[in-house]
């Protein structure tokens, strides 16, 4: 009896864990896109998700470790410039996005190219329109990474 005792503290971990961050109660639709709070540029499916809550707001992570990540430091990871304006745009509560395929180059991969989606954020529309009907004027490409 006193092996399954690890075995139940784990258990009871694990399901402390679960408590902090829920999975989707509704099924997940398919093909919604949503965007990774802690990485924010990044889009992808809803259903490859890990979805937790963050100051009451249900976000969306690549993983359990960034929930951790973003608890422990948020202003590290909550916070976007506005490629036009150059201005602190925080990313969970801007309605001012957009998503566009950017050029990425793997650093230590023999800079090896791959296309990336990234999302950009901005304080306004006026800044998003800006970005929009002129997106080379403020883009790098192809990002180091």
């Amino acid at each position: 009896m006193k092996r399954l005792a690890p075995f139940a503290l784990i258990l009871t971990l694990v399901s402390a864990v679960t408590l902090s961050v829920h999975s989707e109660t509704a099924p997940a639709k398919e093909g919604k896109q949503v965007v990774c709070a802690l990485c924010g540029d990044y889009t992808f499916d809803v259903k490859h998700a890990v979805t937790g809550k963050y100051k009451g707001k249900d976000i969306h992570l690549c993983s359990l470790k960034e929930l951790k990540l973003l608890e422990a430091k948020p202003d590290q990871y909550v916070w976007a410039i506005d490629v036009v304006s150059g201005q602190r745009v925080h990313k969970l509560d801007t309605p001012f996005t957009t998503d566009r395929r950017v050029n990425v180059r793997k650093v230590k991969e023999k800079n090896r190219r791959e296309v990336w989606p990234r999302r950009f954020f901005f304080e306004s529309q006026k800044t998003r329109d800006e970005f929009l009907r002129n997106p080379a004027r403020y883009l790098k490409e192809p990002y180091d990474v």
